[in-house]
């Protein structure tokens, strides 16, 4: 059964989403306080379906060495009472990291700290600050949490996070199995998704917006290697993880269009972003401020991807994505 989020599910995940990660007054514990009874009315208001499917999953620890990974399971630690589990999924969990490779990381809160705003802008705020280890990990990196409820396991979101890109994610901290019920998102649901996301790309490139810097790149192109995930999840209403979504997606594509998408993956293979101390400090500070700059600081692109970035390139990307919005109309 096809079903789509309800108003009160995109809106709580929305919300949630936003308070976590921090927001305009990003770091700072009295916002949080501030905003904590409007995030707790949210998830009152937010009462999902028991989805139909039972899936059960079971993922191994992360026993890894990387220093910045275990350094934020430690950071986590006085937190662990109000977490079912933090998930690493992607290449950070399958082994399979380049350069290129930034936290992608779940954390799913347990329902009861939504009954009590204080200890939620505690946990909120531990999480911002845990932001700095991921930072160090990878100082481009352009998003935070992906962040659920031990309530969401009673009806998964998938349009928040595909379940298949857990299958082989690794606990950091918490739980290692879960018995997760799912309802299938309508794809009309996935549909709209990824036309706001495909004309948001055309918009850009059709009036000549072009990256500065490496953290303008980097964003950019990672929105745009999840064209084939968004077009795919339209297709079959369900959910697919990138890997997956390139040999899915691939036999649809015209040649002329697919190229650009084997030349942006062939950049993931060789990127390379070694900045100054300076460009260090700026990407790798959490606060709101450094933030900010990062997008608009100097920081150059790395001499071996330059002479790819042609004005063909992005014409090409263009055309990619003119297609992708063709083939979802």
């Amino acid at each position: 059964m096809s079903n789509p989020p309800t108003a009160s599910m995109i809106s709580f995940h929305s919300t949630l989403q936003d308070y976590v990660n921090g927001g305009k007054a990003f770091f700072t514990m009295r916002y949080l306080r501030s905003q904590a009874p409007r995030v707790s009315e949210s998830f009152r208001n937010y009462s999902p379906l028991p989805g139909e499917e039972v899936e059960e999953l079971q993922w191994f620890n992360y026993t890894g060495s990387d220093t910045h990974l275990n350094g934020l399971r430690e950071f986590l630690r006085p937190i662990e009472k109000d977490l079912v589990t933090v998930l690493l999924h992607g290449s950070t969990a399958d082994g399979r990291t380049t350069g290129y490779s930034d936290v992608d990381a779940l954390v799913v809160l347990r329902d009861h700290v939504f009954f009590r705003p204080d200890r939620l802008a505690k946990v909120a705020y531990r999480l911002s600050c845990a932001k700095r280890f991921m930072l160090q990990y990878d100082p481009l990196q352009h998003h935070g949490w992906f962040v659920m409820t031990e309530r969401d396991f009673t009806a998964y979101p998938e349009h928040v996070l595909p379940l298949v890109t857990l299958q082989d994610a690794k606990v950091l901290i918490g739980e290692t199995h879960a018995v997760i019920h799912t309802s299938n998102t309508s794809p009309d649901h996935y549909r709209k998704i990824a036309l706001r996301q495909t004309d948001r790309i055309i918009a850009l490139l059709d009036k000549g917006w072009r990256p500065s810097n490496s953290y303008q790149l980097k964003s950019f192109l990672s929105e745009f290697m999840m064209l084939p995930v968004h077009y795919v999840q339209a297709k079959s209403g369900t959910g697919c993880s990138k890997r997956n979504s390139f040999q899915i997606a691939g036999s649809d594509f015209s040649k002329n269009a697919w190229q650009v998408m084997d030349q942006v993956s062939e950049i993931r293979l060789n990127w390379s972003f070694r900045p100054n101390w300076l460009a260090g400090y700026v990407y790798r500070h959490p606060a709101g401020f450094f933030r900010k700059l990062s997008k608009r600081w100097p920081a150059p692109i790395s001499a071996t991807i330059r002479p790819v970035l042609t004005r063909e390139f992005y014409s090409d990307m263009l055309m990619f994505a003119r297609e992708t919005r063709s083939l979802l109309s």
